[in-house]
């Protein structure tokens, strides 16, 4: 019996224990199948990719116009010092000889007493009258002393001396002389009237009537008005796109020219003349020099543009084609610009033409093409963004 029990007790540990609890652990996997199973299956959802909104812009293809802008201020071409050449007594002044007043071409602007210099033109002309009568003195004795010669000498030429040849050429020369005298008074005569061959506006003077001046001395400071200049500082690297006369043409780039004049805005037109000789050491800029077209100036801006007025120009520099307008915005480091093609983000490197102050005229973009103008963190080339405008 002892034997028996050990033999159920054996079987019991090492084979039924064990194949119980294979059996349990079968029975739950199955249970847990058969539960699952009886649950109502979840349908999958694809969640949407992240794609970023970014803004951006459509480029044009075409033709833009090279506008060189800047800042200058305004200068008379024309300043002269005016001064008398002749001594004497002011009888005279122009009206508007005080400062700020403005004058035409020709205009008498000093009288000096002419008394004087119209005596010293009568002497000129009696010394030439003079003279002149010396003169057929002097060729009427050598006409008699060489028919004398002749009438005692046939055929021989008489000697210098018994010709009068040195009497009558220091009487020629003495007509010579009072000539010249005559001249020389009328020369100065016409200075006792003081004038200038280009309209003018008067910066300052010091002459009245009845003051006696002298031979250089200053009477007034004039800017004249026929002609204004502004030199326009500029980077030398805009100088390839001026224009100067001679250059493809008589005439340099047309300038248009803003100023305010009492409050209210004022256009005049201008073109480039020239370009200053040397560059400023300190600003490493060159100077444009405008010239304002005078037939611009009607008569309310001749009396109101003056020397020392702020403008600023825009000088029309040609144009260039096949270009887009891009915004400096949309230029990141390198030089690299993103455009979005299909929805997908492409890095693309275009050619700069030109950089104006706001914005750059590039080659290589398409027409049409999407310039991203707003900024993302993180960016690869062919990455899924949106854009703005096409969502609104």
């Amino acid at each position: 019996m002892k034997a028996i029990g050990r033999i159920l007790s054996f079987g019991y540990r090492w084979l039924l224990q064990p194949a119980l609890v294979v059996a349990i652990i079968v029975g739950g996997v199955w249970g847990a199948k058969r539960i699952g199973a009886l649950r109502p299956q979840e349908k999958k959802v694809e969640r949407p990719i992240y794609a970023p909104l970014v803004r951006a812009e459509p480029v044009r293809i075409g033709d833009a116009p090279v506008v060189i802008r800047g800042n200058g201020t305004v200068h008379a071409r024309t300043q002269v010092m005016l001064a008398s050449q002749v001594s004497g007594k002011v009888v005279s002044i122009h009206k508007n000889l005080r400062a700020g007043g403005t004058f035409q071409a020709g205009e008498p602007l000093v009288v000096i007493e002419k008394s004087d210099f119209e005596l010293a033109v009568k002497r000129a002309k009696a010394n030439i009258t003079s003279a002149q009568t010396n003169l057929d003195v002097r060729k009427a004795e050598a006409k008699a002393a060489r028919d004398e010669w002749e009438s005692l000498n046939p055929g021989t030429e008489p000697p210098a001396l018994v010709a009068r040849l040195p009497q009558i050429r220091a009487a020629e020369a003495a007509v010579a002389a009072a000539e010249t005298a005559l001249k020389d008074a009328e020369l100065a005569l016409g200075r006792t009237t003081i004038q200038l061959p280009f309209a003018g506006r008067v910066v300052a003077e010091s002459v009245d009537v009845g003051q006696v001046v002298s031979p250089s001395m200053m009477l007034a400071t004039i800017h004249g008005t026929d002609a204004l200049e502004i030199p326009v500082p500029l980077a030398t690297d805009e100088l390839g796109w001026i224009r100067l006369p001679g250059e493809n043409g008589p005439e340099g780039s047309s300038v248009e020219i803003q100023a305010r004049i009492a409050g209210a805005p004022l256009t005049l037109a201008g073109r480039v003349t020239r370009i200053e000789g040397e560059i400023d050491s300190t600003t490493r800029m060159a100077k444009v020099v405008v010239t304002v077209d005078a037939d611009s100036l009607n008569a309310r801006a001749r009396t109101r543009v003056l020397p020392g007025l702020f403008c600023d120009v825009a000088i029309r520099a040609g144009e260039l084609k096949g270009v887009a307008r891009i915004a400096r915005a949309s230029v990141r480091d390198g030089g690299k610009v993103w455009v979005v093609q299909n929805g997908a983000l492409r890095i693309v490197a275009p050619e700069v033409v030109r950089a104006e102050e706001r914005e750059l005229l590039v080659r290589g973009l398409e027409d049409g093409a999407l310039v991203v103008t707003s900024d993302l963190e993180v960016v690869t080339d062919g990455m899924k963004v949106r854009v703005a405008k096409q969502e609104q």
